[in-house]
């Protein structure tokens, strides 16, 4: 029965310290910019998350700037009827 159990907790000991280990590719001693432009692989993923960056930052502030539904003005913000001026 001990031998049983003995067997049990070391099946789940090996499992648990395979989940709880550290992955082999993580890199200490490397720079967050060095690990990314490091593999090419990642530029096409860094060049669309910039360009999402880019087109969403630039839509944002157009519709800030050039919108009549978006008041910025505090005087204007309590209108009931809109003017556009």
């Amino acid at each position: 029965m001990i031998a049983n159990t003995v067997r049990q907790f070391a099946r789940v000991q090996q499992r648990r310290t395979l989940s709880t280990s550290v992955p082999s590719g993580v890199r200490y001693g490397k720079s967050f910019g060095a690990t990314w432009l490091g593999d090419k692989g990642a530029w096409p993923v860094i060049g669309i998350i910039g360009g999402a960056l880019v087109f969403c930052g630039s839509f944002i502030s157009n519709k800030i700037m050039f919108h009549p539904d978006v008041r910025i003005t505090p005087s204007k913000r309590n209108a009931d009827i809109r003017d556009w001026r």
